[in-house]
């Protein structure tokens, strides 16, 4: 932890690639919600979106939206939110005139639509399998797909966890007269003989993304997105003249990440013999 917190300190929590970064449109009401679906619904047939969820436990707590000029941010957990907002997105993700929709390991945030929202998102475009498949063959060691590296190596966009990681390493969760809360390990080092006071946990990990607050969420799940969708155009654009990878990735790799998902889901038969 002190080691995360000293390259923090010395970095001076270093923006993603120095460069302007997209506009973030923070949904925050019913009204801004109806206007973006208004406004949606056009767009994600026009040009290829990408999106990215964080989750907490066994469902989505946030969606952020990218199509390449603005993002998107979508907090679930907002009062307003319904079963009509539901529904209005399950409409325009279920589009099947969407022109793209692009995610980073399709299967994982697919599944999580279709079990948070029961949205079947049919994702097109997986940047993991592009890039894999773009660098696999000609990598003498493993291909590394996780979009924070994929980000800092080819997109020059390091750093935008910083923020995330320094909440992580410097919380603790913990329990005081029957109501959760997070409070700093300073303070919980204060509070050890404070008996009104139950640790939960006195480590987080990136599974308790969800505690953080929304001025750390939303500009990491929203760098998430972006991330996605920059890496679609370049390896997009590098597909194209790779015709025999784009093949391979279109009718092998993407369908077998959705039989992936499925098998993920569902499980599989197998001889028990």
């Amino acid at each position: 932890d002190i080691k995360i917190i000293t390259r923090f300190v010395k970095s001076g929590y270093t923006k993603i690639g120095g460069g302007k970064r997209l506009p973030i449109i923070d949904i925050a009401s019913k009204s801004d919600f109806d206007v973006w679906a208004s406004e949606f619904e056009s767009i994600i047939t026009e040009r290829p979106v990408a999106y990215d969820v964080e989750t907490r436990h066994d469902k989505i707590i946030t969606l952020a939206i990218c199509d390449g000029q603005r993002i998107w941010w979508l907090d679930v957990r907002r009062r307003w939110w319904d079963d009509s907002c539901r529904k209005t997105l399950k409409r325009l993700f279920e589009n099947k005139k969407a022109k793209e929709i692009i995610a980073h390991f399709c299967e994982n945030d697919d599944q999580w639509m279709r079990d948070t929202f029961n949205i079947k998102v049919k994702t097109s475009y997986d940047t993991a399998r592009a890039h894999y498949i773009l660098n696999a063959a000609r990598s003498s060691g493993t291909t590394r797909l996780g979009l924070k590296e994929i980000a800092g190596n080819v997109l020059d966009m390091r750093g935008y966890e910083d923020d995330m990681d320094l909440f992580l390493a410097t919380h603790a969760l913990v329990s005081e007269e029957g109501k959760q809360k997070v409070i700093t390990i300073e303070e919980l080092k204060r509070r050890k003989e404070d008996k009104r006071l139950t640790v939960i946990e006195n480590k987080l990990d990136h599974s308790h993304i969800y505690l953080a607050p929304t001025k750390v969420l939303r500009p990491y799940n929203c760098a998430d997105a972006e991330a996605t969708y920059a890496l679609y155009k370049i390896t997009k654009e590098k597909l194209i003249k790779e015709k025999i990878l784009l093949r391979l990735f279109r009718r092998l790799m993407m369908p077998g990440t959705h039989a992936l998902r499925r098998i993920m889901h569902n499980g599989m038969l197998v001889d028990s013999k």
